[in-house]
């Protein structure tokens, strides 16, 4: 099992089982944007009460010379404007997480793997229309804002936004 894939099934089954009723689960797949030019193909997941939701956006890159996993993570508070009830907002806390090895390595030099972590501000909006009685779709926006000098990825442009879309089930 890849890291990402490890640390997606962590942040998503990460709330106490005190809250097993009246909660979504979901996921589905969507972009990542890193700056200005970077886009990535991701997967998502997410899994949210009335008012906490706890959300992951994964992706991956592999080419002849390096291999990188990033895990997008955001924890939020869950707003819904004009009393909607399919259009939400949060505020709280993301991040990333990314895993960078050199390829060109046999030896398990910790000079030719980096794990990088950084947090921000999280701002997101969500769409989620109920299809059924308890099916949900999910049109998702998210946005970390990193201050300048926590990562040096960072430094230039300080911010990661995801754009998904996905299929829940509400309990």
């Amino acid at each position: 099992m890849n890291t990402s894939l490890k640390i997606l099934t962590a942040v998503v089954f990460s709330l106490p089982a005190a809250i097993a009723s009246g909660f979504e689960i979901g996921g589905g797949g969507g972009f990542v944007t890193q700056g200005d030019d970077r886009l990535s193909p991701a997967t998502y997941a997410w899994m949210q009460t009335e008012r906490i939701l706890v959300s992951a956006s994964a992706m991956g890159e592999k080419n002849s010379s390096y291999s990188q996993q990033i895990i997008f993570p955001v924890a939020g508070y869950v707003v819904y404007p004009a009393k909607s009830k399919s259009v939400q907002a949060s505020v709280g806390l993301g991040g990333m997480i990314s895993y960078t090895r050199l390829a060109n390595s046999e030896e398990k030099n910790a000079a030719l793997q980096k794990l990088q972590r950084t947090a921000g501000l999280a701002f997101g909006l969500r769409w989620s229309p109920k299809i059924s009685r308890n099916l949900i779709f999910r049109a998702a926006w998210d946005s970390v804002f990193i201050p300048p000098g926590l990562s040096v990825m960072y430094l230039t442009f300080g911010h990661m936004q995801s754009v998904t879309a996905g299929l829940g089930w509400e309990f």
